[in-house]
């Protein structure tokens, strides 16, 4: 009996929690040796053979756990990857759709800004004006959003956390209003560079 260091047995990502090493009390399929560190690709030959010929039907196969580690690990990255890829490239096209539809409604608005330029509204003020009103409509949706996604821990649907999906939604909530405010940031700042009697005069 003994105590060991920290013990993953599914993948790297697994969370810490307890195990107990137990002997079986009959050999099934799998069976972990251990060996000194410099040991050849000879000795596990000769080992396999060692062991098949413990029996007529058998198939012995050698895995190193670091490899077999490797392995597991890869079937959780790459999910993960592809969903990251679609992740991004739907958040990019938000991101184009929102920064077309600020470009094109400042457009639309020019008389309105050259107006408040007229009654002496500062560059600064038209910018937090536009960038304001961007986050008004961004947190209506964001709040709609949460509505739903709350559900799905208060239902239990998600075998996770609630502290991860909670953290989770922080930042999904942060990285929305960042996304809204870069989109606005270059039409604003071209709404404030606009001069009053120019915007005026087009009207």
């Amino acid at each position: 009996m003994g105590v060991v260091d920290y013990f993953r047995h599914k993948s790297s990502f697994q969370a810490d929690e307890n195990c107990v090493f137990a002997p079986l009390e009959t050999w099934e399929s799998d069976m972990l040796i251990k060996v000194a560190p410099d040991v050849t690709p000879e000795f596990e030959a000769g080992l396999a053979r060692s062991m098949q010929q413990l029996g007529k039907d058998w198939t012995v196969e050698i895995q190193h756990l670091d490899d077999m580690r490797r392995t597991q690990d890869k079937t959780i990255w790459v999910p993960i990857l592809i969903l990251f890829i679609v992740c991004g490239f739907l958040v990019f096209n938000v991101g184009l759709g929102l920064f077309g539809i600020l470009f094109q409604n400042i457009n639309r608005r020019k008389g309105e800004i050259g107006l408040r330029r007229a009654l002496g509204a500062s560059k600064s003020q038209i910018w937090t004006y536009f960038v304001g009103e961007t986050l008004v409509i961004a947190g209506f949706g964001v709040f709609l959003g949460l509505f739903f996604a709350v559900q799905l821990p208060l239902l239990n649907a998600l075998d996770v956390e609630s502290a991860v999906y909670g953290w989770a939604m922080l930042l999904a909530v942060l990285s929305i209003l960042a996304m809204a405010v870069g989109c606005a940031f270059y039409p604003s700042r071209q709404a404030a560079a606009i001069y009053p009697a120019t915007a005026l005069h087009e009207e």
